[in-house]
């Protein structure tokens, strides 16, 4: 376990090449993304849940599971566990907000 938590913060610790920009009004309100998250969510691609801990830091490269994309290491990851099979799930920012806008929309139906 200590290994694995020493990992992880290498990895989300380390220095980036470039910054990278923070989502902008336009990214949140992309109706592709939205569209594509929501029915992910319906389909039980994507867990309905609020995560209890969300690690942050430089991509690492993996594809985001929200659109698909891969992370790069000028843009923030967020890694989050889902809560009904311990599945690590990668998300760009600015995806992740959209997954939890999503997640609570859908809650309040």
């Amino acid at each position: 376990m200590a290994e694995l938590q020493a990992g992880v913060q290498r990895k989300f610790n380390s220095a980036p090449a470039a910054y990278a920009a923070m989502p902008t009004e336009s990214q949140l309100q992309d109706a592709a993304l939205r569209l594509r998250v929501r029915q992910r969510l319906e389909e039980g691609r994507l867990p309905l849940m609020v995560p209890e801990h969300i690690l942050g830091g430089y991509g690492s490269g993996r594809d985001c599971v929200a659109c698909d994309q891969p992370i790069t290491s000028i843009q923030i990851e967020y890694e989050v566990e889902d809560d009904r099979n311990g599945r690590r799930l990668s998300f760009h920012f600015g995806c992740h907000v959209v997954w939890q806008l999503e997640c609570a929309r859908l809650r309040t139906r």
